[in-house]
């Protein structure tokens, strides 16, 4: 014996007679009539069910409600202590936030953020489509290299990191990138390793 809903005239049959009806209002088709005649049998079919089955029917109700609500329509339920729910649990659950500040740079060229960025219009004299930006966490000072494939990202970093070394006689030592596929190929970070190059890609789609 089952109930079956038609969502047309939001009636509820069964073995073939109009057993309720149960309009659509707003996402919900609550019971609003009955055929009194009937109601038996809408009750035998549910009776004795616990009540964490209607507290899943219900939306996941709370169950101070959910008994209230049962009584208030005389359906019959095997009411039993609040059991634990899941979904519930993962729903009120609160979202921990790391609150310690990033660890800064402590001098120039120390730690890099760097990204590739592109294809880029208009393109360059040179067939240039992306750009490379090295960012330094000391001074906030940026530097740009235009290249043609996404491909020069690791020869465009060693020469930023040979300007560096020449120039100021530093090294770097953190670089953080997206999570792109290039950035972390297995050519660039074994460069990294073998120079010491500490290396941060940021969790995917950060």
């Amino acid at each position: 014996m089952g109930v079956f809903f038609d969502n047309k005239t939001h009636e509820l049959e069964c073995n073939n007679e109009v057993i309720g009806y149960a309009p659509k209002i707003q996402r919900l088709y609550p019971i609003r009539q009955y055929n009194h005649q009937s109601e038996s049998v809408l009750y035998t079919i549910k009776n004795d069910e616990s009540l964490p089955i209607w507290h899943h029917r219900f939306g996941h109700l709370n169950y101070s409600d959910l008994r209230r609500y049962l009584n208030k329509l005389g359906i019959k339920f095997n009411d039993v202590s609040d059991e634990y729910c899941e979904p519930c649990a993962q729903s009120k659950a609160q979202k921990r936030y790391n609150r310690t500040p990033q660890e800064r740079a402590t001098r120039p060229f120390q730690f890099i953020h760097t990204d590739l960025v592109g294809p880029i219009t208009p393109i360059g004299f040179e067939g240039e489509r992306y750009y490379v930006s090295f960012t330094d966490d000391y001074t906030r000072f940026t530097t740009i290299y235009t290249v043609r494939t996404k491909d020069e990202w690791l020869n465009t970093l060693q020469r930023y990191y040979n300007w560096i070394h020449t120039k100021f006689d530093l090294k770097i030592a953190r670089i953080r990138t997206d999570y792109g596929a290039e950035l972390r190929s297995k050519k660039a970070t074994t460069w990294m390793d073998d120079l010491g190059i500490e290396f941060e890609p940021t969790a995917s789609h950060a």
